[in-house]
């Protein structure tokens, strides 16, 4: 094992991080616990949820996933993330989070609901090719919670690859 694996390994030991379904590891931080749970298509859910979203060498790309509520997402530190969104027209949109404002890279993106998403670690100066990982925070209006039906329905384009822009796709739909 080397240091760099070793650092990641304390990071995710840490902040009590999960392997997520999508790509990458996770955590949920916070649920409005407080308030009244919204009835949605696929159940009901928090009013809100943060979690901690680590993506490593190891582990580097979320995979294209469906999201039915807003997240924000806020980008802590690390080496940037590429975001590659699809929108219901077909729209391809890619953003760069990080760090460095001045090279246009943002601290905070709004993902509506609706958009195909899919996220990927960058090398960067903080040395992605030595195993540095980059660490965002995600707020999700409407909690995440799984739609099996849905997921169920999507796995066709899983296994066709009908949806890929170059990339083997793991496919999650989320209300």
């Amino acid at each position: 094992m080397t240091q760099c694996t070793l650092k990641i390994g304390e990071i995710i030991k840490a902040l009590g991080l999960e392997p997520h379904i999508e790509g990458g590891f996770f955590r949920r931080t916070y649920q409005s616990d407080d308030q009244n749970m919204v009835v949605t298509a696929g159940g009901q859910r928090h009013c809100m949820t943060s979690i901690f979203y680590l993506l490593t060498q190891n582990s580097p790309i979320g995979h294209f996933h469906l999201n039915q509520s807003d997240i924000v997402h806020y980008y802590h530190l690390g080496d940037p993330i590429q975001y590659t969104l699809i929108f219901p027209d077909g729209t391809l949109k890619t953003v760069v989070m990080g760090h460095d404002v001045l090279a246009a890279q943002c601290l905070q993106l709004h993902v509506p609901g609706g958009i195909w998403k899919a996220s990927q670690v960058m090398h960067g100066a903080a040395g992605y090719g030595n195993g540095r990982p980059a660490k965002a925070r995600t707020a999700v209006s409407r909690a995440l919670g799984i739609d099996r039906k849905a997921d169920a329905r999507m796995r066709w384009l899983r296994a066709s690859r009908s949806v890929c822009v170059g990339v083997n796709l793991a496919i999650s739909y989320y209300v």
